[in-house]
């Protein structure tokens, strides 16, 4: 007598574990869809912009206009690398072209601010006598200054220039003395600030080329016009 009952029990157990197994990958197909989703659907976060290299220095422009720059606003910063190149710099003179009201517009041709700085003859000397710092509407270089080697008429040795104190008369307060005293304030003008006599007081030269009846010399302390006698 045939037995049967093992067979029917084995035609049933095969379909119910493909079942088994089809339904496991259908969930692995699920669940692979919903995690690509979630990755196409993350949004894109835009990179942050990389400061720029004076930003990073923390350095700010030397001037908002350069039509208008005040060269006793910039002094600070001069003088500091002037007493980065030596410790014992000290201000010699200041010349600035062209002087368009109280202002100097390095705009124009030529248009240039330049500071002077020698070594007090008390401290050490420095190897290159003097530093000129310079600043136009490309910016401030530095360079040392051969000042003390020029040689005047019949090969005579130029003296070097002399430190003078900084200057209480402030560039503006000095260029608005001078247009008070008679000189015309839409007239260019070139301005200079340096030693006059002893005890190394200094002075305000206004000068207007082509025109010596307006020369004007303002005290450096009080923005006084200086009389010469």
């Amino acid at each position: 007598m045939a037995f049967v009952a093992p067979k029917k029990q084995w035609i049933w157990i095969v379909p119910a574990a493909a079942a088994i197994v089809l339904a496991g990958a259908m969930a692995i197909v699920l669940m692979g869809g919903r995690e690509t989703k979630s990755v196409v659907t993350v949004p894109s976060v835009a990179p942050v912009p990389k400061p720029s290299a004076s930003a990073e220095r923390g350095e700010t422009p030397l001037f908002a206009d350069p039509a208008r720059v005040d060269p006793s606003d910039l002094y600070p910063r001069v003088k500091a690398r002037a007493l980065a190149w030596n410790a014992d710099a000290r201000l010699s003179s200041i010349t600035a072209t062209p002087v368009l009201g109280d202002k100097v517009d390095l705009t124009k041709d030529d248009a240039e601010i330049v500071y002077l700085f020698g070594v007090d003859p008390s401290a050490r000397v420095h190897p290159f006598g003097h530093l000129a710092v310079t600043v136009r509407r490309s910016g401030m270089d530095e360079a040392p200054s051969s000042e003390p080697a020029k040689t005047g008429p019949a090969g005579v040795r130029a003296a070097p220039p002399i430190n003078v104190v900084e200057p209480n008369c402030v560039f503006d307060a000095a260029a608005k003395a001078a247009h008070a005293s008679g000189v015309p304030a839409a007239t260019a003008m070139k301005l200079r600030y340096e030693a006059d006599g002893t005890p190394r007081r200094g002075v305000w030269t206004a000068r207007v080329p082509g025109h010596a009846e307006l020369d004007r010399v303002i005290d450096g302390q009080t923005c006084a016009i200086v009389t010469r006698r």
